[in-house]
């Protein structure tokens, strides 16, 4: 008897331990509808942003979420509202009691954002179509496709800023249209928005409006989405000088920035003679040399001629290389009249036709020798790096 009651007592005391064990497995794998363990705050900086889910109640109310600082966002599922704030703070509302999960946290290159736990959904999958949109400093009414892999999905939509508004329903089931408004940019700067569905972010990024570069005008929409994604800042005065001829030199900014590098580093030691490192694009011109995307102007001595205007067909040598292709195929015939293949920017010319980025300058021909104009390159630069 009293063997048998050991045995009982060891077998519960057996059975406690694995229910310990898997309760303590389930509390450190809760997952995000993806799959993914839960992450602690500790994973990022204080300061980094987040985008979080908190839930109000009485005792909790809005006022209170709103006087700790947070900036509150549009929409809302029952009482559960959306905020952003900074890791630092949502480690201060959870030691107030706020119930609180994170939903997003911003990437250190500010247009990035992780996914850290789903909103809803589940183990449902979402994506957009489109992921990103360039606009005007007018602002306007725009849609995204937001697609779910089954109709019993649910997801949430809400926007990051008080000038892009999600017009339409904040919360559903099943794949849908988003719907969303962008109000004019008054400032001077660029801005960029995002809206969040599900567990993925849509990107807006809106241009400035540039006194020499009227509404409607030629290259006015290509002008603004360059604005737009920070590859120009205007020349100054609010203008764009959309007539006047771009030298070698801002090229490489225009490259650089398009391929989505902003701030190149310094290079160790100077690589043209005539570029010196207080010329304002030398860490733009060195960047664009060291990733093979120009060779200079000149090998001995090494010169890369940075006040000479861009040629056309330079141009089209710069953007193509680029675009990551150095060594584009001979086409099997000869698109622009005079554009032979004797050219030896031939090839780089056909492939700027070929990818559409390039419908010539009028009839059959493509004008190689002229010289291109700031209004021209936006068009150019907009249509081969899909700005």
């Amino acid at each position: 008897m009293r063997k048998e009651l050991m045995r009982v007592i060891f077998i519960a005391a057996s059975l406690a331990v694995v229910l310990i064990t898997l309760s303590s497995q389930t509390a450190a794998n809760l997952t995000t509808g993806a799959g993914q363990p839960r992450q602690s705050s500790a994973t990022w900086s204080p300061d980094q942003q987040v985008v979080a889910r908190v839930t109000v109640g009485r005792k909790q109310g809005l006022e209170a979420l709103i006087a700790t600082g947070v900036n509150l966002l549009e929409g809302r599922k029952g009482q559960d509202v959306f905020v952003l704030t900074t890791v630092a703070k949502v480690e201060e509302l959870r030691q107030q009691g706020w119930p609180l999960t994170m939903l997003f946290v911003r990437g250190l290159d500010a247009d990035t954002w992780q996914h850290v736990e789903a909103p809803l959904g589940g183990g449902c999958t979402f994506s957009l179509d489109p992921t990103y949109l360039s606009v005007t400093a007018l602002g306007g009414n725009f849609s995204f496709a937001l697609n779910t892999s089954d109709p019993s999905c649910e997801w949430t939509v809400f926007s990051s800023e008080s000038w892009l508004h999600v017009n339409g329903p904040g919360q559903g089931t099943g794949s849908t249209t988003v719907f969303y408004g962008v109000d004019a940019n008054p400032t001077s700067s660029n801005r960029v928005g995002f809206i969040f569905a599900a567990d993925q972010f849509f990107t807006l990024y809106q241009g400035v409006q540039y006194n020499d570069v009227a509404v409607g005008s030629l290259f006015y929409e290509e002008i603004e989405k360059l604005s737009a994604r920070g590859v120009t800042v205007g020349c100054g005065n609010g203008n764009y000088c959309p007539n006047d001829l771009v030298p070698r030199e801002q090229m490489a900014a225009f490259i650089m920035r398009a391929k989505g590098e902003f701030n190149p580093p310094t290079p160790a030691s100077q690589r043209f003679n005539d570029v010196p490192p207080d010329n304002v694009f030398y860490n733009f011109i060195d960047r664009l040399a060291e990733l093979g995307i120009t060779v200079g102007c000149q090998a001995a001595p090494p010169l890369y001629c940075p006040s000479d205007p861009v040629k056309r067909d330079q141009m089209a040598a710069f953007i193509i290389r680029g675009l990551g292709e150095f060594n584009p195929p001979t086409p099997a015939s000869q698109r622009f009249a005079d554009v032979p293949p004797s050219n030896p920017f031939y090839n780089f010319i056909e492939r700027m036709g070929a990818l559409g980025i390039t419908q010539g300058c009028g009839g059959p021909n493509y004008c190689p020798s002229l010289s291109v104009t700031r209004a021209q390159m936006a068009a150019f630069l907009v249509r081969a790096f899909n700005l």
